[in-house]
């Protein structure tokens, strides 16, 4: 019996590891947040949700905003809820991190255990590296006001055409986006709106000589 117990503790020790070893997320290590069937359950994202999966089909969410993530229980399935108390994982899918949590049905007596927001925070986030995603919104809000903050002494180059304006600042590349600090001034007595904004950036390093092969 004793040899049975000690095989079968260095078999879960084993896994344990091997889970480690992978990168794997265990459901004890995911966090746990009680709900109710009175109220709404809110996840506040630092970054837009693009994604959300709700493991149980005794649940309904939507996005109010791209960035909350609203979750109430379904009235009918309430009773099942009180039965198991499991109410499934969620996970949430911003555009730089995954997080999940444990969501646990508790009766409207535990009022002090029941959640109605929901930070979603960095120390529950995994990081990921989306494709086409090189930078979240926040970090380009970010760099964008750096960009702003800092003040060049004398324009990159400024161009005037018909009382109206255009300076071209400063030019910033971060990863595959390329930060513009452009400004505009109206000499006219007209009022404008700009429609539309085309750029073109030419790499001159390129040699433009074509070798033709017959």
């Amino acid at each position: 019996m004793k040899r049975l117990i000690l095989t079968a503790q260095l078999l879960l020790s084993i896994i344990c590891v091997r889970a480690q070893q992978m990168g794997a997320i265990t459901l004890g290590q995911i966090p746990t947040i009680g709900i109710s069937g009175s109220v709404s359950l809110h996840f506040i994202s630092p970054e837009k949700i693009s994604y959300v999966d709700l493991s149980s089909a005794t649940l309904i969410g939507d996005l109010p905003e791209k960035n909350i993530l609203r979750i109430k229980a379904i009235p009918d399935s309430i009773p099942s809820l009180i039965a198991s108390s499991d109410a499934g994982l969620v996970t949430i899918v911003g555009e730089s991190f995954i997080a999940q949590y444990k969501l646990v049905f508790l009766k409207g007596s535990s009022v002090e255990q029941i959640s109605t927001q929901i930070d979603v925070l960095p120390v529950n986030m995994r990081p990921l590296d989306i494709s086409g995603i090189s930078l979240s919104q926040s970090d380009f809000k970010t760099n964008a006001f750096r960009l702003l903050n800092h003040q060049n002494k004398k324009p990159i180059s400024r161009q005037s055409a018909f009382g109206i304006s255009i300076t071209v600042n400063q030019i910033f590349s971060l990863g595959d986006f390329v930060m513009l600090d452009l400004g505009f001034i109206n000499d006219t007595n007209l009022s404008f709106d700009v429609d539309e904004l085309r750029f073109k950036i030419e790499d001159r390093k390129i040699n433009k000589s074509t070798n033709v092969q017959s």
